[in-house]
């Protein structure tokens, strides 16, 4: 008698079949190339800022970069999670591990853009540094970083990853990592020595403060970035080129996309 009894969850299981969840590997790669995509549309956008190509309006093309980028992640984790719950997994559990903060930086994204329309519309288009520590543009920064870090927590998370060496297993999860550095590269431009050049481009007479500001600058992008490495080479062994491809990129982008409005001599 007491084999015959079948509980509730043991007839969900006999009378449903569910189907294999959209997740794995190939779903880290797919998100860890549109998070790239994503943050490359930023660089896109802040080097239309840089050389005077954006007039004083929000619809811009660049802006429609931007935010394309955006939408192709948001389509992507929304439709995963309403398709993996039409093959009989919860809501709480549609999503693979590790995408779950990108989901709450969908709606949280939007909110800031259309914030960032309104702040626009109100106070005009900022200079300086304000132009990326608006209130605005750092809610767009914090949700952005949530979406595109969803393959690097996924890659954190999944328990064999430990043993994954090669390019084809660890590059959604180097892709990730590289677009929340050049997230912190960008909102922190002010403070890039590739950026900022003051030691070689100031007047002698604030020559001990250019110094200054030089050292400063170079210590907080290396404590930014060694600060990464050490997260993932804690945990895995990385492939051949990796640091190189990582310190190339936190370099070239950020000199490409803001230097040449300040006269200096880099990829102008």
């Amino acid at each position: 008698m007491a084999s015959s009894v079948v509980t509730t969850k043991d007839k969900t299981l006999a009378g449903t079949e569910i189907k294999q969840p959209v997740g794995g590997l190939h779903y880290d790669w797919l998100m860890s190339i549109m998070s790239f995509l994503f943050v490359a549309g930023l660089y896109v956008d802040g080097w239309a800022h840089a050389h005077g190509r954006v007039d004083n309006t929000f619809f811009t093309p660049w802006h429609a970069v931007l935010y394309s980028g955006y939408f192709i992640n948001a389509v992507l984790l929304v439709g995963t999670l309403f398709i993996n719950h039409t093959r009989g997994y919860s809501w709480q559990k549609a999503l693979p591990a590790g995408y779950e903060l990108s989901l709450v930086g969908v709606p949280l994204f939007a909110l800031g853009g259309v914030g960032d329309m309104i702040w626009h519309t109100l106070f005009g288009f900022e200079t300086g540094v304000d132009q990326v520590l608006s209130p605005t543009h750092l809610v767009l920064a914090f949700s952005g970083i949530l979406i595109m870090t969803g393959a690097f927590r996924a890659a954190m998370r999944r328990r064999d990853s430990t043993t994954a060496t090669g390019w084809a297993q660890l590059l959604p999860m180097l892709l990730s990592l590289i677009a929340l550095s050049l997230t912190f590269a960008f909102f922190t431009e002010f403070a890039n020595p590739f950026v900022r050049t003051w030691t070689v481009t100031t007047p002698f007479k604030y020559e001990n403060l250019a110094q200054t500001l030089g050292v400063a600058s170079i210590l907080i992008q290396s404590g930014v970035l060694i600060g990464l490495i050490l997260l993932i080479v804690r945990r895995w062994t990385l492939p051949l080129g990796a640091l190189t491809l990582i310190f190339t990129l936190n370099t070239v982008l950020p000199n490409w996309c803001f230097s040449h409005r300040r006269g200096y001599p880099y990829f102008a």
